[in-house]
């Protein structure tokens, strides 16, 4: 009984791949790199729990380079495709994937990137969203043993 409990008590993180742009809030072209950030844009539905100082682990879509970041802000609300594409003048790549209404995060990378880079290029992401028992998991894993 006590394992059990324990069991049910101890969380796995759950994440969601997302989609994202390298983004500058105040762009300077004097620069000639910078440490620009990143806008994700996270499914709203299930409504994810999301927060400051969260590490995310990032790829550019087109070249597969990964780097990390950390969430400096989750936007308030939640925002449809037609209002990202126009608040954030997404690319026509970036809005033929972002199909649903979506969380805004910006995210502060850890490296730098040439300026030229910011705003053109698309990302995917892996961030966490939640947690859930290991218990929960359980079903699961017995679905899969059974198509043995």
């Amino acid at each position: 009984v006590l394992t059990t409990a324990l069991a049910w008590q101890v969380q796995v993180p759950i994440y969601s791949s997302v989609v994202g742009v390298l983004w500058h809030a105040h762009p300077d072209p004097s620069l000639n790199a910078s440490r620009p950030e990143a806008l994700l844009f996270v499914p709203a539905t299930p409504l994810p729990a999301l927060h400051t100082g969260q590490d995310v682990a990032l790829q550019v879509a087109l070249t597969g380079e990964s780097f990390t970041g950390t969430i400096v802000l989750v936007a308030p609300g939640v925002v449809t495709p037609e209002e990202a594409r126009r608040r954030y003048a997404l690319s026509d790549d970036l809005t033929r994937v972002l199909t649903q209404p979506a969380v805004v995060v910006q995210v502060r990378l850890a490296t730098t990137l040439p300026a030229d880079l910011v705003g053109t290029l698309s990302l995917t992401a892996q961030v966490q969203v939640g947690t859930q028992s290991v218990l929960s998991l359980v079903p699961h894993l017995l679905s899969g043993l059974g198509r043995r």
